[in-house]
């Protein structure tokens, strides 16, 4: 070297890691990783530097993750930071199951480990371990009274049991503790699962409005939605209102927040000639009820004429998922990060894009704000307007929306002649389970409302105690689904009706689908939610021969039932008020030969709503007429 020439001076391991946590820190994480990657050629059997490098992996959205973290762990079994990423990587992969059993495991290393009793407690409250994961809550705050992300999660779990001021409580002081503006958003855009009163409706839904008036008239920055503020507004259709304003104001906000999320990725039009390619997309295309009412319309699009392409936002492994996959020409699995997931769904160059359930899943809600393909659409897996610019019209049914609902829509109504639907029902032997196993009551009247509690408006209340004060062997059952809180705030509401309501009301344990099926097809009568009606469970009883009451409301929600009368011609079960409601449900009650006679002419009729492909082909004529212009 010559003299006077400067040196270059290698950094030290240290410095290199200082820089790499630099870069994470400033999200320039190519660099951070090579800044790991350089670090391992000096300590190859550094398990942390694997775990951290995995991390940014993980950021990056490389497949790479997976296995760094599994050196780590071969490397060091015991290291609980390694379990716990990996915990971590299975809740983000919609696998709570697994995420659960890691986290133990990082507890049984690490018994005051505050991240992963917070992240067992996410993973179990989704489940049938509600009451266990609001105690691990309580534990991780008991260990760390000022930690930031247990109390905003502890808030969603009191959001979710229904303890909304609760939840709004805890929200406040995660805040006040660190400032970030997707809780901002949570705690502003709060609704209760279960409401009590009109009163409390309308107030929650004041809040709402003013939260989000608030949110959009000042600063705001989401980098990240679906990671940041994993958020629906599932609740607000439940409320049996007008929800359009609120739906594209909160739209609004969201582009506010989160400017990305509007991105236009469209393809260019087709070549003269192709086939149209229809995209299909939710979260939900496994064992569910969108599963299930959609595979028929994937499987009878005429592949003369269209490719389907079939976007499952996270895993469907199951059956049901396996069999949509195969009847998919294309099938992507689109990962749970919303920049991965619009770049495969563009790059699969759709002409038409179908979102099956907006509002149901925060992923799709998110989506939907982009411009994936030529023509948008959302149709009736969730009944009600999104609001969303970037959707092109709705797709709904004569019957199942009243005159004058353009107005309830942002998107553009298309009425088909029927609702989009090929639906074909699965033979169930209904006597294979005794009634008394089924949990209906042997010594009196069953009334059955098998639908989810959420669907209870409190309008409905004063029915249900006037069908119990006009059979008094009535008893009223419901299905308690998840959350016990849930149960005892209907059976309060009704209590307060009906004092005798204690021991007239029973709440049923979840049954299998069989059962649940033959539940309905066992009960005295069954009742349908005014208000938000049931789908497909209306398709079963139907399909059972098993009458259902109802009563159309102004809404496509609630007119799901009325629509299926309508297309079979029968009306006796369809009531025009809340007084005739409860007569005929007690009439189907009383007198099983009045009935027999409805069931008979419901099994007469209702298999012309199954499986037929005249709905498919109307929406397919609409596509091709849309795309042409």
């Amino acid at each position: 070297m010559a003299k006077g020439a400067g040196t270059v001076t290698e950094a030290t391991t240290e410095q290199l890691l200082a820089q790499a946590a630099q870069d994470y820190a400033a999200d320039r994480l190519e660099a951070a990783a090579k800044g790991l990657e350089a670090a391992l050629k000096r300590q190859p059997l550094a398990a942390a530097l694997y775990t951290n490098l995995a991390v940014v992996f993980e950021r990056m959205g490389d497949p790479r993750a997976r296995g760094r973290l599994s050196v780590a762990l071969a490397l060091a079994p015991s290291l609980a930071v390694a379990w716990f990423n990996l915990g971590n990587r299975h809740a983000r992969e919609a696998a709570p199951d697994a995420a659960a059993r890691v986290f133990r495991r990082v507890l049984a290393l690490d018994g005051r480990h505050v991240g992963a009793l917070t992240n067992l407690a996410n993973a179990l409250r989704d489940g049938d371990s509600f009451d266990a994961a609001l105690g691990l809550y309580r534990r991780a705050l008991s260990l760390d009274p000022g930690a930031a992300e247990s109390l905003y999660n502890y808030g969603t779990a009191l959001h979710l049991a229904g303890e909304v001021e609760g939840a709004a409580r805890a929200y406040r002081l995660a805040l006040a503790r660190t400032p970030h503006d997707a809780w901002r958003l949570r705690l502003a855009t709060l609704l209760p699962p279960i409401s009590d009163t009109e009163a409390m409706i309308e107030g929650w839904r004041r809040r709402f409005e003013q939260g989000v008036a608030r949110l959009a008239a000042a600063p705001l920055a989401i980098a990240d939605p679906l990671h940041d503020c994993h958020w629906t507004n599932f609740y607000l259709a439940y409320h049996d209102r007008d929800d359009r304003v609120l739906q594209e104001r909160a739209s609004r906000l969201w582009l506010h927040a989160s400017p990305s999320l509007g991105a236009d990725l469209a393809p260019p039009a087709p070549r003269a000639g192709s086939k149209i390619r229809l995209g299909f997309v939710s979260a939900y295309f496994k064992a569910h009820t969108i599963g299930s009412l959609f595979q028929g319309v994937i499987e009878a699009i005429d592949r003369t004429r269209f490719t389907v392409v079939v976007c499952q936002c996270g895993p469907a492994e199951d059956a049901m998922g396996e069999t949509i996959q195969a009847l998919a020409d294309e099938y992507l699995t689109l990962p749970l990060d919303l920049d991965q997931a619009r770049s495969r769904i563009a790059a699969a160059r759709l002409d038409a894009l179908l979102y099956t359930d907006i509002g149901m899943d925060p992923m799709t809600y998110y989506l939907a704000h982009a411009r994936l393909a030529r023509l948008q659409l959302a149709t009736w897996g969730h009944p009600v307007t999104t609001g969303i610019a970037a959707i092109d019209h709705f797709i709904s049914a004569k019957d199942f929306d009243a005159d004058g609902a353009d107005a309830h829509y942002s998107e553009r109504l298309v009425r088909l002649d029927a609702l989009l639907l090929c639906w074909q029902p699965q033979p169930i032997d209904l006597g294979a389970t005794p009634r008394a196993k089924l949990g209906l009551a042997e010594g009196g009247r069953a009334y059955l409302c098998a639908q989810s509690l959420f669907k209870l408006h409190p309008r409905f209340d004063a029915v249900l105690a006037r069908i119990l004060a006009e059979d008094d062997r009535a008893v009223l059952h419901f299905i308690e689904g998840h959350r016990r809180p849930w149960c005892d705030r209907i059976q309060a509401r009704l209590g307060r009706l009906r004092g005798d309501a204690q021991d007239r009301v029973r709440f049923l344990p979840r049954l299998s689908a069989e059962d649940f099926v033959r539940a309905m097809a066992a009960a005295d009568a069954v009742l349908d939610t005014p208000g938000f009606s049931g789908g497909k469970t209306s398709l079963e009883c139907l399909a059972t021969a098993t009458p259902v009451v109802t009563m159309p409301s102004a809404y496509l929600r609630g007119r799901l039932t009325y629509g299926f009368y309508c297309r079979i011609g029968i009306e006796d079960c369809i009531a025009k008020t809340p007084e005739d409601y409860a007569r005929i449900a007690v009439r189907l009650a009383q007198e099983p030969d009045w009935r027999a006679e409805i069931a008979a002419r419901i099994g007469a009729r209702a298999p012309s709503l199954f499986g037929t492909t005249p709905p498919v082909r109307e929406f397919e004529a609409f596509l091709a007429e849309r795309l042409s212009r």
